[in-house]
């Protein structure tokens, strides 16, 4: 529970300060100030993000939940012990007026739902403990536990609604005057955040840490910097707690961190490395080299690094989210050193500019083409619905098909229907989790969506082959999800990265913007498959010396398969 979680961490605070003063005035060790005032402004955060997406009239939009906030910072940090604090927040409370909704209308989807089909993440244990909070303020927090259906136009949160609810923000404002040398308007940032992964972040029960742990952390490392790159980059490490693929926050200067110029190289993971697998100016690196350091740092070690400000689901599959930052410096003059065949080698090249990155044109692929044996080839990433229909003419005389979704799709309504060709029933596939309308941190599991059976021109019974690896996310991830239980269809490759499900968007107040996961997916049986990723039916992943010869050994056992079961 949370409150026990709370007393052990003061307890540790204090036994740390009696490790580290002499032994001499080890009878005379209390709790620092700087201790007192991190606990203050976490019991700051709890309560007023708890009073925040509640109380009547901050969902009414009659006060300014950030300027409350403000307003409190001082005092709060000023106080010298716990009654003091609970007195604070006790009368700030009071003072926002009444708490009657002027309703008793209540949304019923929560009552009515299976017990299985329910989750609370957000821990609100703390409120209910009249030793953390004192009683007046603990009975003072209860009066806002229930919460009717209201109009909230103008809450800090409100429900979107297209088949399932979806959390919108957009009510949090930028405030054109934030000081990033100031610790309240650094705390708003923080606070701000924090209280929106703690109720409407449908993935907070698979964090690596408790989610009171990295507040903990955060609080210190808010108040220790004064500019804006202090700021920024804390809320960038704040973001990689969430282990989502997803998740991002748009911070400009992130480049000051890792510099301007890039190698001219794409990557792929092979045999547990980093391998270069296209190469786009002319330079010494080669296709198949193997990464071992940059400018004479093991890529182990910035790999490690960049986990502290990137977010990734889990260690083994970071290319997605990482690869644009690893081999990158502030100079363009770049030393790699790389693993050749048996020979370990220093190349010497000049890394491009953010410009002349951007410039560089990979080959696009073709939506459809025909591989030896009549074997038909999907790229989704460039299939667009206009050309679907002529495509599938096509797809029809082949002796099997091979779906790459080791892309990204491009957006349209083919997804589905592709599905409805090569399923010749209609079967569920995924539900999703998505927030209660009006109990915070309260999500539903009860909607779950089907593909396939439908009429269309014809059923393709040939064989279906679909690749994914690493790169495969979160639209692709549901794609897979969509075909894989029709019939004569296999999934190869390696696990997909585990992201998935719509982005939610939230203004921090500084003006830069978080984006995270804001529904979750789960399989149609219930089963996670954030961060963990999909499995597939048969595991191939390519070798560093395929790649060193310029094959693509997924694409081969695709054929393989395909003309193994046709014969």
């Amino acid at each position: 529970m949370r409150k026990e979680k709370l007393r052990k961490k003061q307890c540790l605070i204090i036994a740390m300060s009696i490790l580290t003063v002499p032994f001499n005035n080890i009878h005379h060790v209390q709790a620092t100030e700087t201790d007192q005032q991190y606990r203050n402004l976490e019991k700051l955060c709890l309560v007023w993000g708890y009073t925040k997406y509640r109380h009547p009239v901050f969902l009414s939009g009659q006060k300014d939940w950030d300027e409350e906030l403000l307003n409190l910072v001082d005092p709060v940090c000023e106080a010298s012990n716990d009654d003091q604090v609970n007195e604070i927040l006790y009368e700030w409370f009071e003072g926002l007026g009444s708490t009657d909704y002027g309703t008793d209308f209540y949304d019923m989807s929560w009552e009515n739902a299976d017990e299985d089909d329910k989750l609370f993440l957000a821990d609100t244990t703390w409120r209910d403990d009249p030793e953390c909070l004192g009683e007046d303020l603990s009975s003072a927090l209860m009066e806002i536990d229930e919460v009717p259906t209201i109009y909230r136009g103008n809450a800090p949160m409100f429900i979107t609604r297209n088949q399932i609810s979806i959390a919108s923000f957009d009510n949090e404002k930028v405030l054109n005057d934030f000081d990033f040398s100031d610790k309240a308007d650094r705390l708003l940032g923080l606070f701000r955040m924090w209280n929106v992964i703690e109720y409407y972040y449908p993935y907070l029960n698979i964090l690596d840490k408790e989610w009171i742990e990295i507040l903990d952390e955060m609080i210190p490392i808010m108040l220790e910097g004064d500019d804006e790159h202090s700021y920024c980059m804390a809320m960038e490490h704040f973001t990689a707690q969430l282990h989502d693929a997803h998740a991002l926050y748009g911070y400009a200067g992130v480049l000051e961190e890792y510099g301007e110029y890039s190698a001219p190289v794409r990557l792929i993971q092979a045999e547990g490395k980093y391998v270069v697998n296209l190469v786009y100016k002319d330079c010494d690196l080669q296709v198949g080299d193997v990464i071992v350091a940059f400018n004479g740092r093991p890529i182990e070690d910035i790999i490690e690094e960049q986990k502290q400000y990137i977010s990734i689901t889990e260690d083994d599959k970071i290319l997605n989210q990482m690869e644009g930052f690893l081999l990158r410096a502030k100079e363009s003059d770049m030393d790699i050193t790389v693993r050749r065949g048996d020979d370990e080698i220093s190349v010497k090249i000049q890394g491009l500019s953010l410009e002349e990155d951007q410039a560089v044109k990979v080959k696009e692929k073709e939506p459809y083409e025909v591989l030896d044996n009549n074997i038909g080839l999907m790229n989704p990433s460039v299939l667009a619905d206009d050309e679907f229909s002529d495509i599938m003419k096509k797809v029809k005389e082949t002796n099997g098909l091979i779906i790459d979704l080791r892309q990204y799709p491009k957006i349209g309504n083919w997804i589905n229907k592709l599905a409805e060709y090569i399923k010749t029933k209609e079967t569920p596939f995924c539900r999703s989790i998505y927030n209660s309308p009006t109990i915070p941190g309260a999500y539903l599991t009860n909607y779950v969506e089907t593909s396939g059976g439908k009429q269309v021109p014809y059923h393709y019974e040939k064989p279906v082959v679909i690749l994914m690896n690493e790169r495969t996310q979160s639209l692709a991830e549901y794609t897979i999800m969509m075909f894989r239980d029709a019939d004569n269809t296999v999934v190869m490759g390696s696990n997909s990265v585990g992201s998935d499900g719509n982005l939610a968007y939230l203004y921090a107040p500084e003006g830069n913007i978080l984006q995270f996961s804001g529904i979750g997916i789960l399989t149609a049986e219930g089963e996670q498959t954030q961060r963990i990723g999909l499995s597939p039916d048969i595991y191939v992943e390519p070798t560093i010396a395929g790649i060193r010869e310029g094959r693509d050994e997924l694409i081969e056992a695709a054929i393989q398969y395909i003309e193994k079961k046709s014969n």
